[in-house]
């Protein structure tokens, strides 16, 4: 045990630390926050039978009724508003899953940079990062989904890496077809996921770790999709199996669809039935459909170029406790999204000027530009569906770009500041200017989320500082 946490001990530090940030008071507010009047009715679905529709595949939401089936979670909520009461133990359960796995994102990152090659400080400064964003941080404690497709994306991208790595040619079909069970995970949350799949053809196609022979690469991606697409049926087949009575969902869907959800409740025989592939077929096309179709606006909503600079922070929650405000706000640490957005400059600039900038540094010092390239292509593929759609988004639709962007920072500070390391996987003494530029932009996270602490977690302030973080808020709108 000793030895493990010896080897193990940066990932096992930042989980812990993931783990208190994302659990503490999980239960407050115990009232319902933003989207959970939506995710609270489709799990509660699952325990009625009611048929609901949702625009984005339901893995994530089977996930969070599982979890809270299994600790005695009963529905009998409305979900109604925000703000509505519900007791703590109630939230908690329903909450869990979500932090746990905004938890397990850190360890992914971690795992993630070490196997593209990078140092274990360069591994601990992106994970630590993670940890210390406001934005993550929220969508992180409440019941929302995005944190499952998250760790499972960025899970298919770390295993794909490693497969890339390893020799054995079973062993490597064998991470294959695992990266391509987590991007069907992921794809089951949301379909933006669709980006990880690509990333993964891209860079195997310009040998970022191998080159492949054709037959090879037809293989492994065929394993790959197969894989996922198994997954990904799967899931819609559970959806089905626990939503067999009519309910909000209904009127989206077909007359016959409907007609067997009806019969199904009452014991009869349907006149017409659906095949699980005619539901699957129908299902995703009226998923597809409404999604596109979307008109609605938000006061909060934002487009894909304000999110680099924490333009229009989202309204979750706020509750008054005179001579006190609490509220909720998701925002994202600004030193961090700033700093990821000057790493994407600085890497665009690197790559139109490589030349120039190869001569001016030291061997140690030349960027990995293939690495460059891929976590650019990841941050800018996440962009582009937003690029293209003028549906209303929100700024915690950046995240997965973000998560990119600190993938770059971690990058950029291994080849300008951590280049003194004897071997990647050293722990050594940086030399004091180092030291200080590492640890002062990790200083400045800490800063940037514990600015936003109250309006990250809906603590009560006084009315002085809950009117200069609406003076802020109204700035960055």
């Amino acid at each position: 045990m000793k030895n493990f946490f010896l080897k193990n001990w940066p990932w096992i530090i930042l989980l812990m630390l993931a783990l208190v940030t994302r659990f503490w008071n999980l239960g407050s507010p115990a009232e319902v926050v933003f989207d959970e009047v939506h995710f609270g009715k489709f799990v509660s679905a699952y325990f009625t039978g009611e048929y609901y529709f949702d625009i984005h595949p339901p893995l994530g939401k089977l996930l969070i009724a599982a979890f809270a089936g299994f600790f005695g979670f009963e529905p009998g909520f409305d979900f109604d508003h925000i703000g509505e009461v519900l007791s703590k133990e109630t939230l908690f359960i329903l909450r869990f899953l979500p932090a746990l796995f905004g938890s397990l994102l850190v360890v992914v990152i971690y795992k993630l940079i070490l196997i593209f090659g990078l140092s274990r400080r360069a591994a601990f400064f992106g994970a630590f990062l993670i940890i210390f964003d406001n934005a993550l941080l929220i969508e992180s404690k409440f019941v929302f989904t995005d944190l499952f497709f998250l760790v499972f994306g960025f899970g298919a991208l770390a295993l794909w890496g490693r497969a890339e790595q390893i020799q054995s040619r079973k062993k490597q079909t064998l991470f294959w077809i695992l990266a391509g069970i987590f991007t069907g995970l992921a794809l089951s949350v949301k379909w933006t996921s669709l980006a990880f799949l690509a990333i993964i053809f891209v860079a195997t196609l310009f040998g970022l770790f191998r080159k492949h022979r054709l037959s090879d690469l037809v293989l492994k991606s065929t394993l790959l999709i197969l894989s996922a697409a198994l997954i990904y049926i799967s899931v819609f087949a559970i959806h089905f199996k626990l939503l067999p009575r009519p309910g909000p969902g209904s009127a989206f869907m077909s007359r016959v669809f409907q007609d067997e959800l009806v019969a199904t409740r009452d014991n009869l025989i349907p006149a017409a039935r659906l095949s699980f592939l005619e539901k699957f077929i129908e299902l995703n096309t009226v998923m597809y459909k409404s999604s596109a179709g979307l008109t609605a606006t938000h006061p909060d909503g934002s487009r894909w170029y304000e999110w680099p600079l924490v333009k229009k922070p989202v309204y979750y929650w706020v509750k008054t406790l005179t001579p006190k405000t609490a509220t909720i706000y998701l925002i994202g640490n600004p030193i961090i999204w700033w700093l990821v957005l000057l790493g994407v400059v600085a890497s665009i600039f690197i790559i139109l000027f490589v030349k120039k900038a190869r001569r001016r540094l030291t061997t140690s010092q030349v960027v990995n530009l293939p690495l460059i390239y891929l976590f650019l292509f990841g941050y800018f593929l996440n962009l582009l569906p937003f690029i293209f759609v003028k549906r209303v988004a929100f700024l915690y639709h950046y995240l997965p770009a973000l998560i990119f962007g600190i993938l770059i920072l971690a990058l950029l500070m291994e080849k300008f500041v951590l280049t003194s390391f004897p071997t990647p996987g050293a722990f050594t003494v940086l030399p004091r200017g180092r030291k200080i530029i590492y640890a002062s932009v990790l200083i400045a996270a800490v800063i940037g989320l514990l600015t936003f602490v109250p309006i990250s977690y809906g603590l009560p302030v006084a009315q002085g500082y809950h009117d200069l973080y609406q003076k802020f808020i109204s700035f960055l709108h």
